[in-house]
């Protein structure tokens, strides 16, 4: 019977193939051990190098060295993540892949799993150096900052890439500025990113950085009060918190990756209110360095009206997001949570009795935990079905584990 406590037998679950991304020829090889922690600088800059995922748009490949058993122990080991929360990961994973990137085949899912969970721990890697130097070169900051100098406003970046550095960037600069983040992010950085809290907290003591709670409305107040002062504010686009509990009239409907999808329009309408212009930021790793990647500033012209403002302006911030996502799709941390901002899943995952023989297909289907509760995901829908325990743990064993 299946167990999910971490020393259970997952010997054989889903080997991996070998597979490409894209139609280029170069491949990168994986090797065991580069899968090591990455204890000093040159270990990081290998790690980045030799496991780095299509980082110049090249072919890459899983090289069958791995079962799926033992990413979901590296997820533990790695992220801090616990089984379960790997193998919910790679479900949800799989089915906004299938709806959203269904250009990928489902027998790819696992290989790209692989590549976003080690995109998750180098995230996790570059704030450790946000103390100290960087240890690859980054390319583009230098003529963003001249941009940020000339025209100060909003910086609109993403959960993609080394999403992280452009803190570390703007505290090295000592810009000042206020990063707007849900109060619930802040709670996971504590436990993912506890060296970038520190960074972050050092340059509020010195009086050029705020975090602002985007769910307090008592933040907002503090907000305009630094707008007015000249700081910068710094919005992950993408943030997924709080979009099931923010009011309609503050959310914009717009079409991503051939899904219509509800993200808050907060971005936009500061831009509008305080005319301050919007630049899109993302920070593409690749092989040997981490390209900065700036979209055309965003700015409202004189007599445009605020609603069709915003409306495009969110499309255009989506939009700019959507070929990295193309081609670096391993790169996007939002990919298990996507769903999230398609308005009318919430009903589905409540979870249905599945009548009849649990089904053959894990490619249509997959299987997810939520504490003693047990569900079957049918993928293009996002319906849940709740599952006995004994026909969980039958899938389990008959998609999952080799005998």
């Amino acid at each position: 019977m299946f167990d999910f406590k971490f020393g259970v037998d997952l010997s054989n679950f889903f080997g991996y193939p070998e597979v490409s991304f894209n139609q280029k020829n170069k491949k990168h090889e994986t090797e065991k051990d580069n899968r090591k922690e990455c204890s000093s600088t040159a270990d990081f800059k290998t790690h980045n190098k030799a496991k780095s995922v299509c980082m110049d748009g090249n072919e890459y490949t899983s090289g069958g060295l791995y079962t799926f058993s033992e990413e979901l122990r590296y997820c533990v080991a790695r992220n801090g993540i616990g089984v379960v929360e790997a193998l919910n990961t790679y479900t949800f994973l799989s089915a906004n892949l299938q709806n959203f990137m269904p250009t990928i085949p489902p027998d790819q899912h696992v290989v790209l799993f692989e590549q976003f969970q080690l995109a998750q721990h180098l995230n996790g890697k570059d704030t450790t150096y946000f103390v100290d130097q960087y240890p690859l070169p980054i390319h583009g900051w230098d003529s963003f900052l001249t941009e940020l100098q000339r025209h100060p406003g909003i910086v609109c970046t993403y959960h993609f890439g080394a999403y992280q550095l452009i803190n570390y960037l703007l505290i090295k600069a000592k810009m000042r500025f206020a990063l707007l983040v849900a109060g619930e992010v802040k709670a996971k950085w504590h436990r993912r990113f506890p060296h970038l809290l520190t960074a972050l907290q050092k340059a509020e003591e010195d009086g050029y950085f705020e975090l602002l709670d985007a769910n307090d409305r008592s933040s907002l107040r503090r907000l305009y009060a630094r707008l007015a002062q000249g700081f910068l504010l710094l919005i992950y686009t993408d943030g997924l918190e709080g979009i099931h509990t923010r009011k309609r009239e503050d959310l914009q409907s717009v079409s991503f990756l051939g899904q219509h999808i509800v993200v808050p329009k907060g971005a936009a309408q500061l831009s509008y209110t305080f005319g301050l212009p919007i630049h899109p930021l993302l920070a593409l790793r690749r092989k040997e360095h981490i390209a900065l990647i700036t979209g055309e500033r965003i700015e409202p012209d004189e007599g445009v009206l605020k609603k069709s403002y915003i409306q495009e302006t969110t499309h255009r911030l989506f939009h700019f997001l959507e070929p990295y996502l193309h081609h670096w799709p391993e790169q996007w941390t939002n990919w298990p949570h996507i769903h999230g901002m398609l308005a009318e899943v919430g009903t589905l995952l409540n979870g249905n009795k599945w009548d009849g023989d649990p089904p053959e297909d894990s490619t249509a289907y997959g299987i997810y935990c939520l504490e003693d509760r047990y569900f079957l995901l049918r993928k293009h829908d996002y319906m849940s079905f709740v599952l006995e325990k004994e026909d969980f743990e039958m899938l389990f064993d008959s998609w999952h584990r080799k005998h």
